[in-house]
């Protein structure tokens, strides 16, 4: 992956973090990738509130903090600065009653926007059973401001974000003893970058995560066991967990 591209999925990373916040405590935020090991298991078990709660605003923080979480277990290097940029964007956040509806276990979302993204999809719960199927866009407007500046020190590159679109898709078995089951992300970027004396050139750069869970949890829902591999190309990262709740070692 450029260096154009890894700033690319870092400010993709950012906004998906300010839509994992959404009024969640435990939403993403700092502590590198050992505390986003940590966040992970929380926020997958907040997708599961889907079936208590009316707003969907949890269940959509959750795979949304899931899937911030992931890029910087999997990308630590690429997004090394992201933990030092979030504090910020970890802001309550509440979704239109408009573009939320529940009926038999499936909360359904349907162009629900929180700025700078639009998002759509499906949250089914059926006992232990998390299925979660989301797509969105975000406005590639919110961040050409910033690339313009970067590529300023490009020897006269300049770059322009044509589009941001990702899926976050999962099957999580979720029981008050185990997290068990594959969440699958994925980043897909469009760009023009114009080069001195050769003209713009448009591209696109598609970045996905497969995550599998195999957790532990004690009676209070703390990892105390088990492990998260997270994949993406030909990086693999394995967080194991316990034998006492919050110890993480990174792999």
């Amino acid at each position: 992956m450029s260096m154009h591209y890894r700033s690319l999925v870092s400010l993709s990373s950012l906004a998906l973090l300010a839509l994992g916040a959404c009024g969640d405590d435990g939403g993403s935020g700092g502590g590198g990738a050992k505390a986003a090991a940590s966040r992970s298991v929380s926020s997958a078990q907040n997708i599961k509130s889907a079936e208590d709660d009316a707003s969907g605003d949890s269940a959509l923080a959750g795979i949304n903090a899931l899937q911030a979480d992931l890029q910087i277990i999997v990308q630590q290097q690429q997004l090394a600065d992201l933990q030092a940029r979030t504090g910020a964007l970890t802001q309550a956040m509440a979704l239109s009653a408009d573009c939320v509806s529940q009926a038999g276990g499936v909360t359904t979302y349907t162009d629900c926007t929180v700025a700078p993204a639009t998002m759509s999809g499906t949250v089914t719960v059926s006992g232990d059973t998390v299925n979660f199927d989301i797509t969105g866009d975000i406005d590639p407007d919110a961040y050409n401001g910033p690339l313009d500046a970067a590529a300023q020190g490009g020897a006269g590159i300049s770059i322009t974000l044509d589009s941001v679109s990702f899926t976050e898709s999962g099957n999580l078995t979720i029981s008050s003893s185990a997290i068990e089951g594959t969440v699958n992300v994925n980043i897909s970027l469009t760009l023009t970058t114009d080069f001195p004396g050769i003209g713009p050139q448009t591209s696109t750069q598609d970045t996905p995560i497969k995550a599998d869970f195999d957790v532990d949890l004690d009676a209070n829902g703390c990892a105390v066991g088990g492990s998260l591999t997270v994949t993406s190309g030909q990086t693999t990262a394995t967080a194991d967990y316990g034998p006492a709740c919050g110890d993480v070692t990174l792999r």
